[in-house]
C-alpha cells in the first residue's frame, strides 16, 4: 500500500510538471504573436492568458483523470484479488492462519521482553539512576559504608538506601494483613524524583522516628477504598500507630511491586560493617558518566577498606538501575526472543512457499497476459493488492492471538520475575507488530511477485505448455525455502532437546531435604514479640498447638525456607583465624547462609544429622550460645577433624557460638545453585520475627491448612499468615523459570516441525506433479514402482539432509550462549544434537512417502496416450 501511494504521488508530480512546461511554452508563443500584431507586452500577456484559460482547465482535468485512473486500478486489483481468493478459500485460510501464528507468537514474546527488560523505568531521566552494591553481596550494602559514600562522593546528586525486606502487619480497618514495606531514607524519593499524588513524603525534618508512613497506590485503593481523607489518620502497623503522610502514584514500585508502604529508616551508625541488609540507589549529577562514578566510588571504597580491614576485600559496583533490576533475566528472555524469531522465519518460509506455489499455478495466465501486452510492473502491483487483504486479516488475527497468549503466558511467569506489571500491549508493541507484519509481507509477498519480472516470455510460454520442471527457477526457490526452514527447525529442536535434558537433570537433583507431605506457612511477628522471652513463648505455643492437630507427625520453624526465593547471608569469624572472614573456597560470594531454627525443624524436613546433636528446648537465651553448621562448612573450616566444640562469632567483641551439631547440606537458592554453606542458631538465642512453619503430615498437606490457620488465630487474632503452600509446590515454583523456557521452546519446536513437514510435503507434491510425464515414461520403459518411490524419498531425504547439516552448524555456533542456560548438560551434548535432527529426518521421510506413493501410482499408458 505504501509503495502504491508513492507511485501515485510521483506520477501526479510528473503530470503536473509536463503540463506546466506545456502551458508556459504556449503562453509565451501566443504572447509573442500578440506583440507582433502591435499590442503592448502587458496587453499581449493578458490576452494570451485569457485565450489559454481552457488549457489550464484541461490541465486540471488531466490531473483528475490520472488520479482516478490510479485509484480505479488499485480498486480493480483489490476486487480481482478478492474474487480469486474466494475461489481458493483453502489457500486464503492457510495464509491467514500462518500469518496469525507468526505475528501472534512473536508479538506476545516481544511484549514480555520489552515490558521486563527494555521498557524505560517510570522515573524522570532514568538513565541517571544507578545502583550501588558490593561485589560479594549482589544488591545489598551496609549502613556504615553508605554514610561514608554519601559524605565523600562528588558524582551523585543524592544517595538513598532502603532495607531489603521489612514486614508489616496491618491491623484494624479489616482483617489482619501482612505486607512488605520499605524502611527508607527520605533521599530515596529525591533520587527517584517522584512526588505523591496525595499529601507528602517524609523528610529529614520529620526525624528518624518510625511513626509516619507513605502508602502505595495499590494499598490505598485496596484496603482504604481510595479514601482522600486518609491523610493524617493513624493506622496500626506491627501493633504501633503510624500517621499517614501521603499516597504514591501507581507507577512508583520501589524496591519492587510488592512494596505496599514506606516508613522512615532509623539509621544506626554503629551497625557492624559486615551487616548488609540494605539496597542503595543514587542519581548521577548532570555530565557525570558511569565510568567516572565507578572510578571515584572505587577510590572511596579503597580508603574505607584501608581504615577497616574487615571489609578490605570488598569492591564496589556501580550499575544502571535498570540493568541491576533485570540483569538476571535478560539472557533467558533474549534467548526466548531469538527462538520465537526463528519460528517467525519458519513461518515466513512456509508462507513464501504457499505464495510461490500459487504463482506457479497461475503461471500460464500471467504469461499469456504479459504476451498480450500487460506490463510486468502492473502484474506485480496486482499481486501485491491480491495479498493485501490476507496480510491485513492475518495481522488482526495475530494481535487477537497475542492478547490470548499473554493472558495465558503472564500467569505462568515466575512470581520473582521483575516488572511483570510493565507487560502490556501499547503503542510500542503495536508498532513492533506492524513492523513485523510489514517485513513479513515484503519478504513473502513481493519476493514471489518479483519472479514475474525475470520471466523470459518465449521460454515461459514453452515451459507453460509442458508439465516439466526443467529450467524452472520457482522449483529451485521452493527448494531453497524448505532447506532454510528445515535448518531453522533443527536449531529449535536441538535447543529444545538440550533444555529438556537439563530440566530432567535439575528435577533429579537431591535438595538435601524431603518436600513430600509438608505444609509451609509464612508469618511475620509484630513488634510486641520483639523481646526474646515473648518471641520464644509465642513460637512454642504455635508449635504445641499445631502438633496437637490430627495427622501431624512433626512441626518445625525456620526463618528462611529452602527454595522459597529468600536468603539471609553474612560473614563470620571462626576460632583460630585472624580476620573475620569466611574461609577460602566457601563460595563465590564469600558469604554464608544464616538461619534461625527450632529443634524439630531438621527432623520435619528430613535433614540428616551427621555429627553431634540437634537444638534442644534447653538452649535458651540465658544459656551459652550454640549453633549447628552443615557438612560443607565443617569440611572447609575444620578439615579432617571434628567440628563439635569448635566456635565462631559475628565479630570481635561478640559472644562465641559453640558448634553442637553438623547436619546435611541443602540446596537453598535453587536446585541448580550450590554455593553457600549454612549456619543455624537456636530460635531462643537469635530472634528472627519473620518465620516459616513447616508441618509434616500423613495426609494431603492442603487438608491441614485450615486447622493450622485456625491455630494462629486462636493464639493471636491479629497475627496474619501468608503463602500457605505445600512444600512440593514451593519446590515446583523454584523450577518455574526453567520449566517455562523448556515448555515454550518445546512448543515452538513442535509447531516448527509441523510447518517443516508441511513444507517438505508441499515441495515434493509439486515436484511429483511437474514430473508426472517423466515418471510415466520411466515406468513405461521398465522402472519398478519401488524405484519410483525410492527416487522421491531420496529427494526428500536430500532436502532434509542439507537442512540438518546447516541447522547443526547453527546450533554449534549458539553453544556458547547455551552454556548459561543448561544444567549438568554440555552445550554440545551429543544426544541432543542427534535426537532432534533424527526425529526431523524421520518426519521428513514420512512426509515424502505420500507423494512417493502418488508417483508410483501413475498409469504409464495414460501418459503415453497423452503423448
Amino acid at each position: 500500500m505504501i509503495r502504491l501511494r508513492l507511485r501515485s504521488l510521483l506520477l501526479r508530480r510528473r503530470v503536473e510538471q509536463e503540463l506546466d512546461d506545456e502551458f508556459q511554452f504556449h503562453l509565451q508563443r501566443q504572447t509573442d504573436e500578440n506583440i507582433a500584431k502591435g499590442m503592448s507586452r502587458e496587453d499581449a500577456r493578458n490576452a494570451a492568458v485569457r485565450a489559454f484559460v481552457g488549457l489550464e482547465q484541461g490541465k486540471e482535468e488531466c490531473r483528475d483523470a490520472r488520479r482516478v485512473s490510479v485509484i480505479e486500478h488499485a480498486i480493480q486489483d483489490l476486487r480481482y484479488g478478492l474474487r480469486v481468493l474466494r475461489k481458493s478459500p483453502g489457500f486464503a485460510l492457510a495464509v491467514v492462519a500462518t500469518l496469525a501464528l507468526g505475528i501472534g507468537a512473536t508479538t506476545a514474546v516481544f511484549s514480555v521482553v520489552y515490558g521486563v527488560a527494555l521498557r524505560p523505568l517510570p522515573y524522570p531521566q532514568q538513565d541517571q539512576l544507578v545502583t550501588i552494591s558490593h561485589n560479594s553481596y549482589a544488591s545489598s550494602v551496609g549502613i556504615a559504608n553508605y554514610i561514608d559514600w554519601r559524605a565523600q562522593n562528588s558524582v551523585f546528586e543524592d544517595v538513598g538506601i532502603t532495607k531489603l525486606v521489612s514486614n508489616f502487619n496491618i491491623t484494624g480497618d479489616g482483617a489482619p494483613e501482612r505486607v512488605l514495606g520499605g524502611r527508607s531514607t527520605p533521599s530515596i524519593f529525591r533520587v527517584l524524583r517522584v512526588s505523591p499524588i496525595l499529601g507528602r513524603v517524609f523528610t529529614e525534618e520529620d526525624g528518624p522516628v518510625e511513626d509516619k508512613v507513605v502508602l502505595s497506590y495499590g494499598l490505598w485503593k485496596r484496603r482504604y477504598a481510595a479514601d482522600p481523607g486518609i491523610l493524617g489518620k493513624k493506622i496500626q502497623l506491627n501493633g504501633n500507630p503510624y500517621t499517614v503522610l501521603g499516597v504514591m502514584p501507581a507507577e512508583f514500585q520501589y524496591r519492587n511491586r510488592e512494596f505496599a508502604l514506606w516508613t522512615p529508616l532509623a539509621i544506626n551508625p554503629e551497625e557492624p560493617r559486615t551487616t548488609f541488609d540494605y539496597g542503595c540507589i543514587a542519581r548521577l549529577k548532570n555530565g557525570v558518566t558511569l565510568p567516572q562514578a565507578q572510578a571515584q566510588m572505587s577510590e572511596i571504597q579503597s580508603r574505607i577498606g584501608n581504615a577497616y580491614p574487615v571489609v578490605q576485600d570488598l569492591k564496589i559496583q556501580i550499575s544502571p538501575m535498570l540493568d541491576n533490576l533485570v540483569g538476571n533475566v535478560r539472557t533467558p528472555l533474549y534467548f526466548l526472543m531469538g527462538a520465537v524469531l526463528c519460528l517467525l522465519l519458519i513461518v515466513c518460509t512456509n508462507l513464501a512457499n504457499l505464495l510461490v506455489a500459487r504463482s506457479m499455478t497461475r503461471r500460464q495466465e500471467l504469461v499469456v497476459r504479459t504476451a498480450l501486452g500487460a506490463h510486468k510492473r502492473r502484474l506485480i502491483l496486482q499481486s501485491i493488492m491480491e495479498i493485501a487483504p490476507l496480510v491485513a486479516l492475518g495481522g488482526i488475527c495475530g494481535l487477537l492471538l497475542t492478547r490470548w497468549m499473554l493472558s495465558f503466558l503472564i500467569p505462568l511467569l515466575p512470581s520473582t520475575m521483575p516488572r511483570l506489571e510493565a507487560i502490556r500491549i501499547d503503542w510500542q508493541v503495536l508498532a513492533f507488530a506492524v513492523a513485523v507484519l510489514f517485513a513479513t509481507a515484503i519478504g513473502t509477498g513481493i519476493w514471489p511477485a518479483l519472479q514475474v519480472m525475470r520471466w523470459n516470455i518465449n521460454q515461459a510460454l514453452r515451459e507453460s505448455g509442458r508439465a516439466t520442471s526443467s529450467g524452472s527457477s520457482a522449483s529451485r526457490l521452493r527448494t531453497t525455502l524448505v532447506v532454510s526452514q528445515i535448518a531453522a527447525v533443527v536449531v529449535l529442536m536441538v535447543v529444545s532437546a538440550l533444555l529438556i535434558r537439563s530440566f530432567v537433570a535439575l528435577r533429579n537433583v537431591d535438595p538435601g531435604f524431603r518436600s513430600d507431605n509438608i505444609l509451609s506457612v509464612h508469618f511475620a511477628l509484630s513488634e510486641k514479640y520483639a523481646t526474646n522471652p515473648k518471641f520464644g513463648q509465642y513460637l512454642k505455643r504455635i508449635l504445641e498447638r499445631v502438633s496437637a492437630l490430627p495427622g501431624v507427625i512433626s512441626v518445625g520453624m525456620v526463618n528462611r525456607l529452602p527454595l522459597a526465593g529468600q536468603n539471609q547471608t553474612g560473614m563470620l569469624e571462626f576460632e583460630g583465624t585472624t580476620l573475620m572472614r569466611t574461609p577460602a573456597g566457601v563460595s563465590d560470594t564469600g558469604s554464608l547462609d544464616w538461619r534461625t531454627a527450632t529443634p524439630d525443624y531438621f527432623r520435619t524436613l528430613g535433614i540428616p544429622l551427621i555429627e553431634g546433636r540437634f537444638f534442644e528446648d534447653s538452649d535458651t537465651a540465658d544459656r551459652p550460645r550454640v549453633g549447628i553448621i552443615d557438612e560443607h562448612l565443617a569440611r572447609l573450616v575444620w578439615p579432617n577433624q571434628s567440628a563439635i566444640g569448635k566456635r565462631f562469632r559475628f565479630n570481635r567483641g561478640s559472644a562465641w557460638t559453640e558448634v553442637v551439631g553438623v547436619v546435611g547440606h541443602i540446596r537453598h537458592d535453587g536446585l541448580g545453585i550450590d554455593q553457600r554453606p549454612q549456619v543455624y542458631w537456636s530460635y531462643h538465642q537469635r530472634v528472627q520475627p519473620r518465620m516459616v512453619l513447616a508441618v509434616r503430615t500423613n495426609q494431603d498437606p492442603k487438608q491441614l491448612a485450615a486447622g493450622v490457620i485456625a491455630a494462629f488465630q486462636e493464639i493471636d487474632p491479629e497475627q496474619p499468615v501468608y503463602d500457605v503452600l505445600p512444600m512440593d509446590e514451593v519446590v515446583e515454583r523454584s523450577l518455574s523459570p526453567q520449566w517455562l523456557n523448556t515448555a515454550l521452546l518445546s512448543l515452538f519446536a513442535s509447531v516448527a516441525l509441523v510447518l517443516a513437514t508441511v513444507g517438505v510435503y508441499g515441495v515434493l507434491s509439486y515436484s511429483v506433479g511437474l514430473r508426472t510425464r517423466e515418471i510415466g515414461i520411466r515406468m513405461a520403459l521398465g522402472s519398478r514402482r519401488s524405484e519410483v518411490i525410492w527416487m522421491v524419498l531420496r529427494h526428500g531425504g536430500w532436502l532434509a539432509g542439507v537442512g540438518i547439516v546447516i541447522g547443526i552448524t547453527g546450533a554449534l555456533l549458539l553453544s556458547r550462549i547455551l552454556a548459561t542456560l543448561v544444567y549438568q548438560v554440555t552445550p554440545r551434548d551429543v544426544l541432543s544434537f542427534i535426537s532432534g535432527p533424527l526425529v526431523l529426518l524421520i518426519v521428513a521421510l514420512a512426509a515424502s512417502y505420500i507423494p512417493a506413493r502418488r508417483a508410483a501410482a501413475v498409469d504409464p499408458m495414460s501418459i503415453l496416450r497423452m503423448e
